[in-house]
């Protein structure tokens, strides 16, 4: 087991987070959140006609981007809390790409999928805060087309130490500030806790590869502040 908290918490103090998710996200990323997030979707190279997952979809930002690379694909976003949802559609009710995504209420350890329903799976910094991270790769696997591919972006640690060491100062004390002054402080508490006990770059690799997946690659991004995880069935 590798998140900080149950399944019950994390998604009652996302629910309370939704109203600034998007601006803070922003804020607290120095605006490069939209550059991650387009790399990512660049990365898992969506074709036309094809169905993805986007797990963990929140607002729906990572879902957005996906569509905005290419149209006519069509993507289900997977979350636990619905407000995050909600928020999702209305994003969506302002765009004409609509009609061509889903949103569902639904736990990443157990989806409510058929398996190897989708042929590719996007996440946005959601791994690191799902129970089993092992277990949850697994669940992926079934639910991805053989031939299908991943992209995960998910919050790490620099490994150069000059910039670890401003990095987790910036975790600790910038982010739970202005997380307190624009929404929910402990969230943000708990973001930078998340990030310093997620797992190196390997342990992330071999856990993947371990649940099957094939090809599996981790690119640094931002000087590793991010860490973006690819990978084959």
């Amino acid at each position: 087991m590798n998140a900080l908290m149950d399944a019950k918490t994390n998604r009652e103090m996302f629910s309370k987070i939704v109203p600034k998710y998007d601006l803070l996200n922003s804020i607290l990323s120095l605006g490069l959140d939209r550059y991650w997030r387009n790399r990512t979707a660049t990365l898992l190279e969506p074709a036309k006609g094809k169905c993805y997952l986007d797990l963990g979809c929140g607002t729906g930002a990572m879902s957005l981007e996906l569509i905005s690379k290419c149209e006519s694909a069509r993507v289900i976003g997977l979350d636990p809390v619905y407000s995050m949802l909600r928020a999702a559609k209305k994003n969506f009710e302002k765009r004409r790409f609509g009609k061509t995504v889903k949103f569902v209420v639904g736990d990443a350890m157990k989806m409510p999928f058929r398996k190897e329903v989708f042929d590719g799976m996007i996440s946005g910094f959601c791994i690191r805060n799902i129970s089993d991270q092992s277990a949850v790769f697994e669940e992926i696997y079934r639910v991805v087309k053989t031939g299908g591919n991943i992209a995960v972006l998910e919050l790490t640690r620099p490994q150069n130490f000059v910039i670890r060491i401003f990095h987790r100062i910036y975790n600790r004390t910038v982010l739970p500030i202005i997380g307190g002054l624009f929404s929910n402080g402990s969230a943000y508490k708990y973001l930078a806790k998340s990030i310093e006990k997620f797992p190196e770059q390997k342990a992330i690799i071999e856990m993947i590869s371990r649940a099957g997946w094939k090809v599996v690659e981790a690119i640094k991004v931002t000087a590793g502040i991010v860490s973006i995880f690819i990978a084959r069935k």
